[in-house]
């Protein structure tokens, strides 16, 4: 025997009935995904997102400041990371748990929001507002009934906020 597992030994010559075989097992490992961060991509994309570029009057740190305000009162989790503003209202545990039929599965549902705040060459500032479902791992890319509806005002109210928050 002889393959990507069991080398060829000294003076041993391959088998050309089971080398086409042994081929393309060799090339279907060398294309398959590496560590764990690979597998399965399309299972942990989000199902819903939407992205909104607006320009604002104030500098970016004025605006970044704006943004933590607005956000720190209401019951998001707000957090810096670098040059963005992450916010991060639901529970996916919670919409989890009691899903799309329920009231508190609706109301928790996981969505985020990633304010990127750029310098404008005009003046002012370039936001960049992206939301997305924080749903996580899923078996099928299949929506729960009302779950699209759900989701997109969640973003849109979050895109809305943030918009809002930067025009005071």
């Amino acid at each position: 025997m002889y393959g990507p597992y069991f080398p060829l030994k000294d003076g041993e010559k391959e088998d050309p009935e089971l080398g086409d075989y042994d081929k393309e097992r060799t090339t279907m490992a060398e294309q398959r995904p590496k560590g764990n961060a690979k597998f399965l991509p399309e299972a942990r994309r989000p199902m819903f997102y939407r992205s909104e570029t607006w320009h604002a009057s104030s500098g970016p740190e004025a605006l970044k400041a704006k943004f933590m305000e607005a956000f720190r009162d209401k019951p998001y989790a707000v957090k810096t990371l670098g040059d963005e503003i992450q916010v991060t209202p639901g529970s996916k545990a919670l919409y989890k748990i009691w899903g799309e039929l329920v009231p508190w599965g609706q109301n928790n549902a996981p969505v985020g929001l990633t304010l990127s705040v750029k310098s404008a060459p005009e003046g002012g500032s370039e936001v960049t507002a992206a939301a997305f479902d924080r749903f996580g791992f899923r078996w099928t890319d299949k929506t729960f009934f009302g779950a699209e509806e759900n989701f997109t005002s969640k973003m849109d109210h979050l895109i809305q906020a943030a918009r809002s928050a930067s025009e005071v």
